[in-house]
């Protein structure tokens, strides 16, 4: 094994190791020089979910993931909140039909007002919360 490298953009994030003797880096990549010692400890915070960049004089640092924006949080949640809608919509839709043909029992009307409190709630949920309480499908 050769000496350990940890290699940056140009924007001094992270993008991966080298080593100059089993996986030398590209020509031209930029690369600064760490220990075995420090190697093994930059992968021990990568695998906690720590992100990596390096200093503009050189030095390596060790940060927490930035948080998502409000964009992204609620992005996802409406990713999230559509599934939870459409699963709702397939189960309302066939005793909406028993219902309209008068052929629903009672434990499927019961059921149906279940869904459709259930899918009100659901289109109520804040999408801007980082972990939103979600209802509870009937």
């Amino acid at each position: 094994m050769g000496q350990k490298l940890a290699a940056f953009n140009t924007n001094h994030a992270f993008v991966g190791y080298h080593d100059t003797q089993d996986s030398p880096p590209p020509s031209g990549r930029r690369v600064i020089e760490i220990s075995d010692e420090q190697w093994q400890e930059l992968m021990a915070e990568q695998s906690i979910g720590r992100v990596l960049t390096v200093s503009e004089g050189g030095m390596i640092l060790v940060s927490d993931p930035p948080l998502p924006t409000v964009e992204e949080i609620t992005a996802s949640n409406a990713y999230v909140r559509d599934g939870l809608l459409d699963t709702a919509t397939r189960a309302i839709n066939p005793l909406q039909d028993a219902v309209d043909t008068q052929s629903a029992t009672p434990a499927e009307e019961s059921l149906l007002l279940k869904w459709k409190v259930y899918r009100r709630d659901v289109n109520r949920v804040d999408l801007t919360q980082v972990a939103p309480a979600w209802p509870e499908q009937p």
